[in-house]
């Protein structure tokens, strides 16, 4: 297989020094590859660490035969870190293995860049990826031929958006379209996107937990009382 530029989404021991590696890749998407844990391996294959891979293998597990570091690894701490756990959670459950999607994988490593960047917006970052995630998955948002500006619209699993006549419910169909451009200085843009995210990969998730949000909820809280 070629060279392709990838991330590390989770690692797990595998027999004796070896690793399990669930990888994000730019050209052949999430896949499953065992690495041997050499002395200059251990340090590289940690989650935010730019790489380059050579893998070799006939089945669906891969093997690492070659590995490198494009740049050293993107620095997050605090809400930060934990919103990289976050998305790195949300790549693992929720892409097809070998599904290939490079925008998507763009997408991801800008966000790390930016997460590590305190003077960027948080909230405005993930709000990009779960937008852009979910409209690769095939959930993206209504186009504006499909709704109109001024009828409210719910989020039904299964079926999409359908109209509501309940007052203040669901989602005003011109903000759906806003949406379509996403303006990361607009705060309700930001807030619907945050709420209608929430539904949509939930339902995808399927009531599985995702651990980053409850460690972020325990920092959160920690921050609180100190």
């Amino acid at each position: 297989m070629e060279l392709t530029p990838a991330f590390v989404l989770h690692r797990r021991p595998y027999r004796e020094n070896s690793a399990l590696i669930q990888l994000f890749s730019w050209r052949y998407g999430r896949l499953s590859a065992v690495a041997r844990l050499s002395k200059g391996r251990v340090g590289l294959l940690q989650p935010f660490t730019p790489l380059q891979l050579g893998l070799t293998g006939r089945s669906a597990l891969k093997t690492i035969a070659r590995l490198e570091s494009q740049s050293l690894s993107i620095p997050l701490f605090g809400d930060a870190l934990y919103s990289g756990f976050y998305m790195n959670e949300l790549l693992y459950y929720l892409l097809p293995e070998s599904d290939v999607y490079p925008l998507l994988y763009q997408t991801y490593q800008q966000a790390l860049i930016e997460l590590a960047d305190t003077e960027v917006s948080l909230a405005a970052t993930l709000r990009q990826f779960e937008l852009t995630l979910l409209s690769q998955l095939g959930y993206g948002l209504p186009t504006s031929t499909d709704i109109h500006p001024d009828l409210r619209y719910i989020f039904v699993p299964g079926q999409g958006f359908v109209v509501t006549d309940v007052q203040g419910q669901g989602y005003v169909g011109a903000m759906l379209q806003s949406l379509s451009h996403f303006d990361r200085c607009d705060t309700k843009q930001l807030k619907c996107a945050k709420k209608l995210c929430r539904e949509q990969l939930d339902e995808l998730l399927a009531g599985r937990v995702l651990h980053s949000r409850e460690l972020l909820v325990r920092h959160r809280a920690i921050q609180r009382e100190d």
